[in-house]
C-alpha cells in the first residue's frame, strides 16, 4: 500500500533532563526541559517534573508563542498558548490559557472527564477576516463543553455555544463512525444582519436549523427554517453533489460534480405565486404584474462561472385598464463570472414579432462601473456604452446598418443611430432613424383617434401617475424614409414618405413634428369605384393623436371629374366636394353612388342622398383610420360630425353658417333627448321613434 499521509516532523532542538534516584526512599525524580520545532510552531518550550515512589505523579508546562503556516489573523486568539498539566495514577488536570482562550480538562478517576474551552475576551471578527462594512462590528464569544468517557473514547459528544451581535448559535456534535452536528441559529433583535440588508425578512429564517454529517465518503448538509428547506450531499471521493432545495415556494434539484459542473433545476408553475412567496423572505417593490410558468436551470462550471437558463411558453403582463401583454416562447441563456455578465443568447415573441440574438452580449462590471461591450437585438442592432452606478453618469449608443423588423402590421428595414446620455436623474436621447422601405399591413380601420380634448368623461378620469424618468427625459429623434413605405390593405393602395421629428423637453409632453406625404397616384376603392389620391399630406404639429389632414381624392365618372377634400383633424374632419363641370353636392353624391346626377331630384331623395353620402364618407374615412360615429350633410352645405363618448351619449359638432353643438342621450331604442346650443340660442328636444305601418307608408307616399 502506498502511504499517502503527510509527514509531521518533530525536531527536538534542545533536551536537558535531570534524574535523581534515592535508594533509601526508593524514589525517582526526573526534571526535563525541552525545546521543540514542528511544521506549525517554532521554539515550543516544555518543562516536566516526574516523581515515582510509592505512587506516580507528574506536572508540567507547555508554552507556544505563536502558530505558523496558518493565516496569522485566524490564529491570534491562540498566541502565547500555555498548557499547564498535573496528574497521578488516579486523576489528571489540564489548564489552558492563551491571548484569547481559556480552558480545562479534568478527570478525577481517569474514567470520566470534562473538556471546557471558552473565549477570555470578545473576538472582533474584522481583525481575523474581511467583512462587509455593515458587519465590521461583528463580535463573538464562544463556549465549548465536551464530556468524555475515557474507558471508551468513541463516541464523543459535545456542545458549542456562540454568542454574537449577528447570530446566536447552539450546537451539539457527536463523533462516532462519522461526525454529526446540529446547530440552531437565532437572530437577536439588535443583529447587524438587519442593517446589512433591511429588505430581508430575517424572522422568516429564524430559527435556522442545520444538520451536518461527515464520514469518510460524504458530507451532507440539511437546512430547515420557516421558508427554507434543503438536503444536499457532497461525495468526498469524486466531488459529486446531489440534493434538493426549497426556498419561498421554489423547489430545486441539485446534481453534478463540484470540479466540473453543478446543475440546479427549478420549475415555477406560477410567477405570481413565486413573487408572493419571495415577498415572505425579501421585500420587493415595483414588481411587474406578470403571470406565467418558468423553467429555470443554473449551471455552475468548475465553481468559477454560472450559466442561467430560463424558458417559458408564455409570460403575461397585466396592464391596468389595458389589454394584457403576452410574451411567448421565451428562451434565455445568461452567463456570469467575477468580472463580467454575458447574455449568450435569447429569443422571444412579442405581439407576433420575433426578437432574438445568437451573438453573445457582453457586460463587464466592477464595484462602480458597468461596461456594455455589445448587446444585440436580432443580431443586427448593437448597443454599447458605459454607466457609473455611483455618479449615475453614462453614454449608450444603439447602431444598426440594417435592422429588419417583421411584424403582422409591418415589414421594415431601418438604419438606426441613437445616442443616450445619462446624467444623474436626467436622460437625453438623440439620433436618427432612416426607413429604408417596407410594407405596412396594419388595418387602419381599427385605428381610432380621441374626441375633442375639451370633452371629459368623468368615469374614465384617473390620477396621472408620476414618472420621474419621463419628467427628466429629453429627446430629439429624426425619422425619415429613404424609400416610400407601401400600404396595400383592403380597398387602399398607397405609398407614404415620412419626415418626422420626435421632440421632448424636460418636464414637457412628447411632441411629434413633421409630415407624412402620401405619394400622388395612390388609390381607394369604394363600391367598385376607384378614387385616386392627388397631392395629400398629414401634418404633425405636436400631439401625435391630433394630426392635421390635407388630403385630396379624385373620382372620374363618365362625364365628370369629382374632387373630395379632407382637412381638419381625424376627430373633426372637414369634407368638401367639387366637380368639373360644376354640380351641386347632392348631384355629386348621386354620381358617386348611382353613376347619375338624376338621383338628386326631389327633397326626399335629397335627404336620402345626404344620409347615404354620409354613410359612404364614414366608410371611406374609417378605412383610412378616421373613425366617426355620426356623419351627415345638410341641405345648406353644413356637415355634422359626431363621436360616441359613452354607449348612450353622442357628441355632435355641426359646421354650418352658425356652428352648433349637440349632445344626444339615448334613453331607449325609441326615445332620446337632444340638447343643442350655438351662439344664438339653446334648445332641448325629446325625440320618439316608432316603426311605420303600411297605412303610414301609403299616406307618406301620397
Amino acid at each position: 500500500d502506498v502511504n499517502t499521509s503527510k509527514e509531521f516532523n518533530i525536531d527536538i532542538d534542545n533536551l536537558v533532563s535531570h534524574l535523581v534516584y534515592t535508594i533509601k526512599g526508593n524514589k525517582l525524580n526526573a526534571d526535563t526541559k525541552v525545546m521543540i520545532t514542528t511544521p506549525y510552531a517554532k521554539d515550543i518550550s516544555a518543562t516536566n517534573t516526574f516523581v515515582m515512589d510509592d505512587g506516580l505523579s507528574y506536572k508540567g508546562l507547555i508554552h507556544i508563542k505563536e502558530l505558523i503556516g496558518i493565516d496569522a489573523n485566524l490564529t491570534k486568539p491562540l498566541n502565547n498558548l500555555n498548557i499547564e498539566y498535573a496528574g497521578d495514577l488516579q486523576s489528571v488536570t489540564i489548564d489552558i490559557l492563551s491571548d484569547g482562550l481559556k480552558g480545562s480538562f479534568n478527570s478525577t478517576d481517569l474514567k470520566k472527564a470534562a473538556l471546557h474551552i471558552e473565549t477570555t475576551k470578545t473576538i472582533v471578527l474584522r481583525d481575523m477576516i474581511a467583512l462587509p462594512a455593515e458587519l465590521n462590528n461583528t463580535r463573538v464569544d464562544a463556549i465549548v463543553d465536551v464530556p468524555m468517557d475515557l474507558t471508551e473514547i468513541i463516541p464523543i459528544k459535545g456542545n458549542v455555544k456562540i454568542l454574537s451581535n449577528v447570530s446566536n448559535i447552539d450546537a451539539e456534535f457527536m463523533y462516532d463512525k462519522s461526525l454529526k452536528a446540529r446547530a440552531i441559529s437565532n437572530i437577536p433583535e439588535d443583529s447587524l444582519l438587519k442593517a446589512f440588508d433591511e429588505n430581508v425578512k430575517w424572522n422568516a429564517l429564524n430559527p435556522l436549523i442545520a444538520d451536518v454529517e461527515l464520514d469518510k465518503n460524504n458530507v451532507s448538509l440539511k437546512l430547515k427554517a420557516k421558508v427554507l428547506s434543503s438536503d444536499v450531499t457532497y461525495a468526498l471521493d469524486n466531488g459529486n453533489v446531489n440534493g434538493t432545495l426549497q426556498l419561498a415556494g421554489l423547489t430545486s434539484t441539485i446534481q453534478g460534480n463540484a470540479q466540473k459542473k453543478i446543475m440546479i433545476k427549478s420549475n415555477v408553475s406560477s410567477i405570481k405565486s413565486l413573487f408572493d412567496n419571495v415577498r415572505e423572505v425579501y421585500t420587493l417593490e415595483g414588481l411587474p404584474p406578470v403571470e406565467g410558468a418558468l423553467d429555470l436551470s443554473v449551471d455552475i462550471n468548475e465553481l468559477k462561472e454560472v450559466d442561467l437558463l430560463l424558458s417559458s411558453p408564455a409570460i403575461i403582463y397585466h396592464s391596468i385598464g389595458k389589454t394584457d401583454q403576452i410574451i411567448n416562447d421565451v428562451k434565455l441563456i445568461l452567463s456570469a463570472d467575477r468580472s463580467k455578465v454575458q447574455l449568450k443568447s435569447y429569443a422571444l415573441t412579442y405581439d407576433e414579432t420575433k426578437l432574438f440574438a445568437t451573438k453573445p452580449s457582453i457586460v463587464n462590471m466592477d464595484e462602480e462601473n458597468i461596461e456594455i461591450s455589445e448587446l444585440w437585438l436580432n443580431d443586427e442592432l448593437k448597443v454599447s456604452g458605459t454607466y457609473n452606478t455611483k455618479t449615475k453618469e453614462g453614454n449608450i449608443v444603439a447602431d444598426a446598418t440594417v435592422l429588419h423588423m417583421a411584424h403582422k402590421i409591418i415589414d421594415l428595414d431601418s438604419v438606426i443611430n441613437i445616442k443616450t446620455v445619462l446624467n444623474g436623474e436626467k436622460t437625453s436621447v438623440n439620433g436618427k432613424i432612416t426607413l429604408l422601405g417596407g410594407n405596412i399591413h396594419y388595418d387602419l380601420s381599427t385605428k381610432t383617434y380621441p374626441s375633442d380634448s375639451d370633452i371629459l368623461i368623468v368615469q374614465e378620469m384617473k390620477e396621472k401617475e408620476v414618472s420621474p424618468f419621463m419628467d427628466n427625459l429629453s429627446a430629439l429623434i429624426e425619422v425619415k424614409t429613404k424609400k416610400p413605405l407601401i400600404y396595400k390593405q383592403g380597398p387602399i393602395d398607397i405609398q407614404a414618405i415620412v419626415d418626422l421629428g420626435i421632440h421632448k423637453a424636460e418636464h414637457s409632453e412628447l411632441m411629434v413634428l413633421g409630415e407624412v406625404h402620401i405619394v400622388k397616384g395612390g388609390s381607394y376603392t369604394f363600391e367598385g369605384k376607384k378614387f385616386v389620391l392627388d397631392k395629400s399630406n398629414i401634418y404633425f404639429t405636436g400631439n401625435p393623436n391630433k394630426p392635421l389632414l390635407d388630403m385630396s381624392v379624385k373620382y372620374k365618372s363618365l362625364n365628370y371629374l369629382i374632387t373630395i377634400g379632407i382637412s381638419g383633424t381625424p376627430a373633426t374632419p372637414h369634407i368638401t366636394f367639387s366637380s368639373i363641370p360644376s354640380l351641386q353636392r347632392e348631384q355629386i353624391l348621386s354620381i358617386i353612388l348611382f353613376d347619375s346626377e338624376e338621383g338628386a331630384g326631389t327633397n326626399s331623395g335629397e335627404d336620402m342622398m345626404k344620409m347615404m353620402g354620409g354613410a359612404m364618407a364614414k366608410s371611406a374615412l374609417t378605412d383610412i383610420g378616421i373613425k366617426l360615429d355620426h356623419l351627415a350633410f345638410g341641405s345648406d352645405g353644413s356637415v355634422e360630425v359626431g363621436k360616441k363618448i359613452t354607449d348612450k351619449i353622442t357628441f355632435i359638432y355641426i359646421n354650418g353658417e352658425i356652428p352648433q353643438v349637440r349632445v344626444k342621450y339615448q334613453h331607449s331604442p325609441r326615445l332620446e333627448s337632444v340638447i343643442s346650443a350655438d351662439e344664438v340660442s339653446t334648445a332641448y328636444d325629446i325625440v320618439y321613434k316608432r316603426d311605420l305601418s303600411e297605412d303610414d307608408i301609403t299616406i307618406f307616399g301620397k
